[in-house]
């Protein structure tokens, strides 16, 4: 239905032609003409504006000319009426959106644009409307690992269909960590059994030699110190490759080796000397007669209720002597730790934490020395163990170990189960003692004695090879 202020436009051209046709004859210049012609023909069409211009310049041309002066207030009243309409007529619309359906067949998370749309559901149709263009579509699977991804370009009014394929992949996936889960249970499962065999085959030693004893799996470490560390130099550290040994759980104790003296009637050096060293004052290092195996560091004798204190006043070569009786005893190959095995052992092994001291950084914790010790010895096995369950390889009493000592050795080491050099006086030690400060109870901590030297605060612990 056409409404009055539609009917204006109409009305206005109607007039325009009515006065041209009354008043065209009497314009005798051309040029007014051709712009007056060319304005109406613009007028037609609407276009106001250019109309206007048209029949200034025909005005111009003759200032009298009424004819256009009409014309121009035509435009302006038709230019002005026209957008009246034009604002309150609504525009047409213009389609420029399409819709996506979106299929998927698992479970997942649907991310358009890098905008995270919702949940998709397996079987069910995700249906969403977006602007006409380029989209990329990402669905991931509850595993965010699981995902699939396409790229496409919608054409307005246009309703496109895709596949979400991720059934596939979630499968492939989850059989893959299936198979790594049965991989890692059959180690752990592998791991368990050689743990209790190892287990027990060290009950079946124990029943057999009654030594506390903790397997040593083999493997390499670094050897030796940046630091300047007892006879260590510094810069002496290198790789080391052991086999796999038994180390008793604690140093040698005083009872257990009561047990060599009366089956063997063997005089140790201190007993063949008549004499060893006893703290009297402040004098470390003081020569005592009568002092055996079964004293302690001030020259008191041991009671029998301290049968499980470590055996100290024993020289190397008591100590490997002690080795090769048990061995005739058991059948099984006892003797010292080389320095290698001792230090690999203190450093905690394969399951080594990197501690400064044997099983912590605070040797209080672990170890007995000059600070907390009181200045004696005290029952092994007190502290807590290392990471091998080995106890006391910090402080308490220091330990021989079979290697004859060389300074340098570290130069000339073979890289695998190092024996020591084959010359030689003394022999190595370690770990450190009640006596001493705690940079002597550290793990790469290095010293020596001459072999037939009995200490009051030196004993030893013992290795068995398999």
């Amino acid at each position: 239905m056409l409404t009055h202020s539609k009917l204006i436009p109409i009305y206005l051209c109607f007039l325009s032609v009515l006065i041209n046709l009354t008043t065209h004859a009497q314009i005798k210049n051309p040029d007014i003409e051709k712009n007056i012609a060319r304005g109406d023909s613009l007028f037609t069409k609407k276009q106001y504006a250019q109309a206007k211009e048209k029949y200034r310049i025909a005005l111009k041309i003759d200032e009298t000319c009424r004819l256009c002066e009409v014309k121009i207030a035509g435009c302006d009243k038709a230019e002005a009426s026209l957008k009246k309409v034009e604002t309150n007529t609504p525009s047409a619309t213009v389609v420029q959106t399409a819709v996506l359906k979106l299929l998927p067949d698992a479970n997942c998370t649907i991310y358009i644009d890098d905008e995270n749309k919702g949940k998709g559901t397996a079987g069910d149709i995700f249906q969403i409307t977006l602007s006409k263009g380029h989209h990329v579509v990402i669905a991931f699977g509850d595993n965010m690992d699981d995902l699939d991804r396409t790229e496409l370009t919608l054409k307005p009014s246009v309703t496109e269909s895709i596949k979400i394929n991720l059934a596939d992949k979630i499968n492939a996936r989850a059989a893959k960590e299936t198979m790594a889960a049965q991989q890692i249970q059959a180690e752990k499962e592998k791991w368990q059994a050689g743990e209790n065999e190892r287990a027990a085959q060290t009950d079946a030693l124990f029943k057999a030699t009654g030594v506390p004893l903790v397997y040593i799996q083999g493997g390499s470490f670094n050897m030796g110190s940046d630091q300047k560390t007892g006879v260590y130099k510094m810069g002496s550290v290198h790789k080391v490759s052991l086999s796999g040994f038994y180390m008793a759980k604690y140093e040698l104790t005083i009872g257990e080796f009561r047990k060599f003296i009366k089956a063997t009637d063997y005089k140790t050096q201190a007993e063949r000397e008549k004499y060893s060293s006893v703290i009297v004052g402040t004098d470390s290092d003081k020569i005592k007669k009568g002092i055996t195996w079964e004293y302690d560091a001030y020259g008191k004798k041991h009671p029998p209720a301290e049968d499980n204190y470590p055996v100290t006043h024993v020289s190397w070569d008591d100590a490997t002597n002690y080795c090769k009786w048990l061995s005739s005893q058991t059948g099984k190959a006892f003797r010292l730790p080389t320095d290698a095995e001792w230090e690999y052992a203190a450093k905690g092994g394969s399951k080594s934490m990197g501690y400064s001291y044997s099983g912590s950084n605070n040797l209080a914790d672990v170890g007995w020395y000059s600070k907390n010790s009181n200045y004696k010895s005290h029952p092994v096995g007190q502290k807590p163990p290392n990471e091998l369950g080995l106890y006391d390889m910090a402080g308490n009493v220091a330990e021989w170990c079979q290697d004859i000592y060389m300074e340098n050795y570290f130069l000339f080491s073979t890289p695998v189960d190092p024996q020591g050099p084959t010359e030689g006086k003394q022999r190595v030690f370690r770990g450190g003692s009640f006596f001493g400060p705690d940079n002597s109870c550290l793990s790469d901590d290095r010293n020596s004695y001459d072999p037939d030297a009995e200490i009051f605060a030196l004993g030893f612990r013992l290795v068995l090879v398999p």
